[in-house]
């Protein structure tokens, strides 16, 4: 019978880097993508105190959430959403799809102001656009 050394596991201790495929964590920009801008979102803005996010199709609604308050520091009381289909489009000759978006209707508290966070949202905007130039 021949003779064999054994070898020994050893486990590999996982660092906070290391991004885990099968549980992955989803970071707040990750999930919502941008704002839903039309006269529909403004006419909810205006009547509902609530705004209109496109997130990441795979987010629910705790991750969207979290997310939100965590972007914006403000109470959330509602999250309602809306998977909507790929419509099929032409150019051409040629046929294909638009990309499927998942909206959120974010209802936020009656003491929340949109308007001053509208103001904080573009003022970010502006300084993020003076840093890349």
């Amino acid at each position: 019978m021949p003779r064999t050394k054994k070898t020994e596991v050893v486990e590999e201790k996982k660092t906070e880097n290391e991004f885990n495929f099968r549980n992955p964590i989803k970071r707040d920009f990750d999930v919502i993508k941008y704002i839903v801008a039309t006269e529909k979102t403004n006419i909810l803005k205006d009547t509902n105190n609530s705004i209109v996010l496109a997130v990441d199709p795979k987010a629910s609604k705790d991750e969207i959430k979290n997310a939100v308050q965590a972007i914006f520091g403000t109470k959330v009381s509602a999250v309602n959403t809306i998977n909507t289909l790929p419509k099929k489009r032409r150019v051409g000759r040629y046929t294909g799809y638009n990309t499927r978006i998942k909206k959120a209707i974010i209802k936020f508290d009656s003491s929340i102001d949109l308007g001053k966070l509208n103001d904080a949202v573009a003022s970010e905007e502006m300084k993020a656009s003076k840093v890349e130039e």
